[in-house]
């Protein structure tokens, strides 16, 4: 297997949906008495990443077939 080769039946285990997981499975700062101490400033950092993210995206109209919500490309055939 070459090194820039992507292969997907490595990831089809993770593309099912499962049903059977516990609701609070994923829980990332904890919760109650004992959550994280870290938890606001980690929220404030990823706000102000996003943030800084937007400022350097410039968002434009795509144009009447965009809106319209038509296929971006035409299929060959």
């Amino acid at each position: 297997m070459k090194l820039n080769t992507f292969v997907s039946t490595k990831y089809e285990r993770f593309m099912g949906e499962d049903k059977n997981h516990h609701p609070y499975a994923l829980i990332p700062f904890g919760s109650g008495h004992r959550q994280c101490i870290g938890q606001d400033l980690a929220r404030f950092e990823l706000k102000v990443i996003a943030a800084r993210l937007m400022q350097q995206v410039t968002f434009g109209d795509g144009g009447p077939e965009v809106n319209a919500g038509l296929p971006l490309h035409k299929e060959i055939k």
